[in-house]
C-alpha cells in the first residue's frame, strides 16, 4: 500500500493564518516529514498546485492512485480559542479502519472538536472523490490560529507525521512510547499513533486504560467482575487504606 498526500491551498493561496503561519506552509513541511518517515510507502503529489482551485482530483488522480488511500491536509481557523482536529470525508461514504484510526489518532493529540469524524457533502475535492472512486479523506489537523495547536504542530511535527501514517499502517515497529497528558487525562502514546484502549498495560506496573484510551486514576473500578483501586499516579495499587471517613485513600 501507498499513501498519497495531497497539501492544500498553495500556489498563491496561503489558506488560513496564525501566529506568522500559513496553513499552505505548515500543510507542506507536514507532509515533508510525512515523506521523510514514510519513504517509499508516501508519495506527497505536487506541492506547487492548488489541488482544488485546480481541479486536479479527477481521472487522472484516480488513474494514478488506483485503491491506494489518498489524505488531505488541512489547517482550520476561527477564533483563536477554537481547537482541535478531526477527519472529514464524503457524507455518501462510510468511515473505513484509515478513517478511524486517523480521527482518534488526530482527536486525541489535538483535542477539542465536537466530533472527531464529520461526514459533509459540500467540499469539491470530496465530491470530486467520491464521483471518482477515489479513497479519500480530508484532515483538518488543528486550528493554526489557536496558540496552543499552532505551537504543538510546529514542536511535535515529527510525531504528528507519524501518527497520521500509523493510521495507515505505515511505519509500526519503531516506536518508543511515552506518557502523555491533555485536559481529559493521562494517556500512553505507544510512539506509532496508537494508544491502548479498554485494556490493561504492564509498565512499571500495572494501569488501566478505559475506551477512550485515558488511564485510570484516583479511583476504583469494576473491571472484568473484580474491583481495582488506582493511584494518583495512575498506577494499581496493590494495597489500600482506609481513612477516617470509611473511604478509600487513593
Amino acid at each position: 500500500m501507498k499513501l498519497y498526500v495531497i497539501c492544500g491551498h498553495g500556489n498563491g493561496d496561503p489558506g488560513s493564518s496564525g501566529g506568522g503561519e500559513t496553513e499552505s506552509d505548515l500543510v507542506r513541511r507536514l507532509a515533508k516529514r510525512m515523506k521523510a518517515l514514510g519513504g517509499a510507502s508516501v508519495e506527497v503529489l505536487d506541492t506547487s498546485k492548488n489541488w482544488y482551485a485546480q481541479g486536479l482530483v479527477n481521472s487522472a488522480l484516480k488513474k494514478k492512485v488506483g485503491r491506494n488511500p489518498v489524505v488531505e491536509l488541512h489547517l482550520d481557523a476561527a477564533n483563536g480559542s477554537a481547537r482541535g482536529g478531526h477527519v472529514i470525508i464524503d457524507a455518501d461514504l462510510s468511515a473505513d479502519a484509515n478513517d478511524k484510526a486517523l480521527a482518534d489518532y488526530i482527536s486525541k493529540k489535538f483535542p477539542g472538536r465536537s466530533e472527531k469524524l464529520v461526514k459533509r457533502n459540500n467540499l469539491a475535492n470530496l465530491n470530486r472523490a467520491q464521483a471518482q472512486g477515489i479513497n479519500y479523506r480530508l484532515l483538518e489537523c488543528c486550528f493554526i490560529d489557536n496558540k496552543g495547536d499552532r505551537e504543538t504542530i510546529i514542536a511535535d511535527m515529527d510525531e504528528v507525521a507519524a501518527g497520521i501514517l500509523a493510521a495507515f499502517g505505515i511505519g509500526r515497529g519503531k516506536a518508543v512510547g511515552k506518557w502523555k497528558r491533555n485536559d481529559r487525562g493521562w494517556w500512553y502514546d505507544n510512539g506509532d499513533g496508537t494508544w491502548p484502549k479498554n485494556r490493561w498495560l504492564k509498565l512499571d506496573a500495572w494501569y488501566w486504560f478505559d475506551s477512550n484510551g485515558y488511564a485510570a486514576q484516583s479511583c476504583c473500578l469494576k473491571i472484568a467482575g473484580k474491583w481495582y483501586a488506582f493511584g494518583p499516579d495512575c498506577r494499581m495499587l496493590t494495597s489500600v487504606e482506609v481513612n477516617k471517613n470509611g473511604d478509600l485513600a487513593l
